[in-house]
This record gives C-alpha cells, structure tokens and sequence, in this order.
C-alpha cells in the first residue's frame, strides 16, 4: 500500500513539473514594459531606442500587447530588442516558447523578425544565438480572428538552463511587430487548451451558433473532448466531440449542434473542456474562457470609417492617396467613409493629427479598433472585415442641414438610436468636416513621391493616374487632395452629453453640430461627417452627406447630365442619367427625406410616401453635381 502511494505521489509531482509553466506574459499589467524587461537598439544604433511599447489598441487578449513600429533610416537597418527576465529552466525535460505574433500590415514590406537566446547576458549582443527567424510571418493564412498567429520555438536546447530571450525586429521601412501572450512551458503528452469562443462580441436577439477552437497544446494528438459551456452561469450545456484528430501545436475548429436563445442584454459566456481523450488534461489551467457578448435587438448597417495619417513630405503616403480614392469610387453605397487626417504640411488639423496619434506614415485605424495599412489591398481587406463581422449597438443619420453662404455658418442635426436598451451608456457624437478637391500653389503642396520611376511597381488610381510615371517630386500644380479632414467639431474623443446616459431600444437622440466654414474651404466640395464613439473610443457607426449650399429652389447644376420625369409626379420618378449616380431628397426645410445610392440609368424611384409638396432633388457622381426641384402631387 506504502508503495502505491509513494508512486501515485511521484506521478503528481512529475506531471506538475511537466506542467510548469516558466513564463507567462501578456502585457496586461499596465500601459509599460513588465518588469524585469528591457529594450535596446542593435549594435549599429539605428532608430528609436523607446520603439518597443505597451499598445491599447491591438491585442490577442484580453487588452493589451507589446509592439514595435517600423522605422525609416539612412545608412543601414534598424534593430529594434525586447528581451525577456531571466528564465530558470531547471528540471525542464520538453522546453517551448509559445507567442502570438501579428503585423500591422499584413504583407511584407522588408522587415525581419528573430527570437534569439543567450544563456549570459540580458543586454550584450553578441551573446545571443538565433533559434528562429521569419521574413514573413504569413499571418494572411495563419491569423485567427484577432489578427494573429501562434508561433512555436523549440527551447529544448535549453533545457536545465538560465535564460534570456530577444524579440526583434529589422527594418528599414518595414512593417509592424506586434506580440502578446508569451509563455514558456514544458510540453506534456496530452494538452488541450480552449483557445478561443468563436461567437461575435455582439450578436442579434434569437438562436446563436455556438462554436470555437480547441488547440493541441501536447504532444500526442487529441481524439475527442467535451466542450461545455453556460450563459451567465446558469444551466450547463455539455457536448461530446468524437473522431477527432488534433495534431500537436495545431487548431480545431468545431460548431456545436447545441444552440443558445440570446436575448437582449449584455451576458458572459464560459466554455471549458473536460474528459480529454477519455480522461483527464495534465495542464488544467487552459482549459477555460470567459467572453462578453453583447445582444441587440436588431443589426444595423455598418459604416466603415478610416482614418489615415499622411502628409505631402511623405513619399509612401502616395499608396494612400490612391487607396482613398480607389475605395470611394468603389462603395458608394453608404457603408464607406475615408478621411485624410494630414500631419507637417498646410492641411493638417493639430487637434486631429494629435488625437489620430499616427507615428509611422502612411498608416490609420479602422473605425480607431485596428489599424490598416493605406494600400489598396489591404485597407480593402481591413474594410471587408470590419464590416462583415462587427455588429453596430447604434446607427447615426444625419437628418437636415443649413447653410448661410454670407456668414458661412452650417449646421447640420443628427439622429443616433440604439439597438437595445442601455440603462447606463457612455457613448458620444462626433462630427467631422471633410473636403474634397483641395490644391495649394507653394512648394507646400508638393507631394513627395518614393514610387516614382516604377521600382515599386505602379501605384495607379482608379482614374489612370500612375504615381509610378509622376516625378519623385510631384508639383502642386499637378496634385489634388480628395477627402482631406477639415475640422473636428468639438473635440476627437466626442463631445460630452451629445448622447443620453440612458438610450432605450429605437429611440431616436437628436443632437445639432455647429460650424463656421473657413473662407479657404470650397463650400461646394464639403462633405459632413457624423460619428458614435463608445466608451473606449471606438467608432460605432457613422454617416456621411454632401454640404447643400442651395439657397433658393431654381435649377442650378454644372456639368453633370442628369434629369428625371414626370414632374410634378405622384407616384414615382424616373431617373435619366449618363453615368451612375447618388440621390439625395431634400424637403424645404432642409431636411434628407430619401437617398438612394447607385442609380443607373431609368431607374424609377418611389416618391409616393412623400407628402404633397415641393421638394430639392440633389444628384451627384462625386465630382459633379446636378440641384433640381421637383413637386409632389
């Protein structure tokens, strides 16, 4: 009997050892580096030695993350360490270092990324040895769905060793580095963790998939598992998962045939795993998580609005340019809004260059959640994803407009409603003026150029305009700024009391901005933003309308060919135009009483839900413009 104790004690304590975990950091702690690490430039010393820092914005989980910026220097290339406390890795028989790793970019612009050890010294260059290095992270296939991968080193050279180890960066103009949730470990035979809960952090009212991921932490593969879970901990749902073949360090999948009736409201889901392969997890500390869901009562559209720092001294922001451009001639219809906030040159705005607080140019955040890349490709993708698996909790519209071509006062009121109620909310309003079509004569608004002369390929417009055949210089002459951010109306973060405290479910909120418009803005090339931020300052959803500058109802246009007929009309309109067009009605009052999106050619509308009077029809292609008055029967 003595001796089956004495083995069932062994057994505990060699599967805790193997268990041991010799790290574990995720930078959560605080807006600083952990304690006990160290950053420091490479032995040329180029580029910033504060580099590394503790972002908000980009994370795996929960919060934060560590991450370095791309830097652009002369005479060489960048290196950029974060290196680890010492690590004891004694009694260690099966050594990894785990992390999460992500670019901002996405594709590769140059940079290398390495994870070097030394067994020495924390700080010393020369002591560390290269034991894995990417010249490409190829997270377009690898990312989950926070934007990052898992990646795997083999320690085991190690192993009964004191260790430090370096994150680093190389670049001359590269991409981003971004890490989280590094763990050192002894790998054990059977490891499963309960990577993720694939269900979107907002969800509409009614029956909602249950799904998530399971990732083989062990050594041996994973044949089947329980997965369990529960609403706000409540009754305890268990599903078994069988024919499984989970091999180590890769992920599953899975959709449960289980489902969960969501109602309105905020709630937290857990989910955790028991009965792996038919017995127990050596490592039960994974086994678990918690996510916050937020149900509405319905799903509005989504508008996408990006926000990019440039400048004309910048010879890369020429890509953004043309991704602006590029991406607002193709979504036209509402669910897109690009905004160029300038830095250094004579368009920026301080309060929202500040407030954007972009360091490495071209660059800018998606709806301020996660930042993108200008370049068409990605910021194409960064769009698509943001507005195919975020749920908005609000909507803005903006609803009616003045203007006063002698004092240049507008304004322009807006109607924000929500999709559930929110007993005590902390949402703002925000509003941006944005133009179009912005030249300067001085030297100022010359643009530089780095893809001029074709080395970096064509950098082409949807117009033709080619960069690549435009000089390293291009003059003012030649240059012309589309969506260039004007004004921030109050303040970046939102204006305080813009949105009651207590919202209940489709309640309309009005709120009125006010703006004087400087005489160096063309009124005629103004466009009207309007945005919800929530508490972390992230746009909910947003709306963006053309500046009406008609004082009177006479036909006014320029060189846009648009008409319609009949008018007066009772029923509907149809609409003759040379090219595709958006519509805007507006009442006498000023008010948007219709839009439409899109219009081809003899497209009929349907006005019979108007009342009977006279109306402003607004038709425009985004460089012309047609004014037409029209009478409702």
């Amino acid at each position: 009997m003595k001796k089956i104790l004495l083995l069932f004690l062994f057994l505990s304590i060699t599967l805790s050892s193997f268990s041991q975990e010799n790290l574990n950091e995720n930078f959560d702690a605080s807006s600083s580096l952990p304690s006990g690490w160290t950053k420091f430039r490479g032995t040329n010393n180029l580029g910033t030695v504060n580099d590394w820092f503790i972002p908000t914005t980009v994370s795996h989980s929960p919060s934060n993350s560590a991450a370095v910026a791309y830097e652009n220097v002369s005479g060489g290339i960048a290196e950029d360490w974060l290196v680890t406390p010492l690590i004891n890795l004694a009694g260690n028989i099966n050594t990894v270092l785990n992390f999460y790793a992500a670019q901002t970019y996405g594709t590769d612009y140059g940079s290398n990324y390495y994870v070097k050890v030394s067994t020495t010294s924390q700080t010393t260059h020369a002591s560390f040895t290269t034991v894995a290095s990417w010249t490409e992270l190829n997270l377009t296939t690898g990312a989950d769905a926070s934007g990052f991968a898992f990646k795997t080193v083999d320690l085991n050279a190690y192993n009964g060793q004191q260790i430090y180890i370096a994150f680093i960066m190389t670049n001359d103009d590269g991409d981003n580095f971004i890490i989280d949730d590094v763990v050192v470990r002894n790998i054990v035979s059977l490891d499963a963790e309960m990577y993720s809960i694939n269900i979107n952090p907002t969800v509409q009212s009614g029956t909602v998939a249950v799904s998530g991921t399971i990732r083989n932490a062990g050594s041996n593969a994973i044949t089947s598992a329980d997965v369990n879970w529960q609403v706000d901990g409540g009754t305890v749902q268990t599903e078994s998962l069988t024919g499984l073949n989970i091999a180590s360090n890769t992920n599953y999948n899975f959709n449960l045939t289980g489902t969960w009736n969501a109602t309105p409201g905020a709630h937290t889901m857990d989910m955790w795993l028991t009965n792996i392969n038919g017995g127990t997890d050596l490592v039960t500390d994974n086994n678990d998580k918690s996510k916050e869901i937020l149900v509405v009562n319905e799903v509005y559209p989504q508008t996408v609005v990006y926000e990019e720092g440039t400048g004309t001294w910048c010879g890369w922001c020429t890509r953004g340019l043309v991704g602006l451009n590029t991406m607002a001639h193709n979504y036209t219809d509402g669910s897109w809004i690009g905004i160029a906030v300038h830095n250094g040159d004579p368009m920026v705005v301080t309060a929202y260059d500040d407030g954007l607080g972009i360091s490495s140019f071209p660059s800018g955040y998606i709806n301020r959640k996660v930042e993108a890349d200008p370049g068409l490709n990605d910021l194409e993708t960064a769009y698509l994803d943001e507005k195919n698996n975020s749920v908005p909790v609000g909507k803005v519209e903006i609803v009616s407009q003045t203007w006063n071509s002698t004092s240049r006062a507008l304004s322009y009121t807006v109607e924000s409603k929500f999709a559930l109620d929110i007993p005590s909310a902390n949402f703002k309003l925000s509003g941006i003026v944005v133009e179009d079509g912005v030249t300067g004569t001085t030297t100022a608004y010359n643009q530089a150029n780095y893809y001029s002369g074709g080395t970096y390929g064509p950098m082409l417009d949807w117009d033709g305009t080619d960069y690549a055949a435009l000089p390293s210089t291009v003059p003012a002459a030649q240059m012309v700024y589309n969506h260039v951010g004007r004004a921030i109306i109050g303040d970046f973060t939102g204006i305080a009391g813009s949105v009651p405290a207590t919202l209940v479910y489709n309640t309309p909120y009005s709120y009125t901005f006010n703006y004087t418009l400087p005489a160096t803005n063309n009124a005629e090339n103004i466009k009207l933003v309007a945005m919800i931020l929530n508490q972390n300052g992230e746009i909910v959803n947003a709306d963006e309308v053309e500046l009406s500058t008609i004082v009177g109802f006479d036909d006014l246009e320029n060189d846009l060919a648009f008409n319609f007929n009949p008018n007066p009309a009772k029923e509907e309109i149809r609409i003759s135009t040379l090219e595709e067009v958006s519509i805007v009605i507006y009442d006498l009052t000023g008010k948007v009483v219709m839009r439409k999106n899109n219009v081809e050619n003899n497209t009929t509308i349907n006005i019979s839900n108007l009342e009977t009077g006279v109306y402003l029809i607004n038709a425009s292609n985004g460089a012309s413009y047609r004014n037409l008055k029209f009478v409702k029967e």
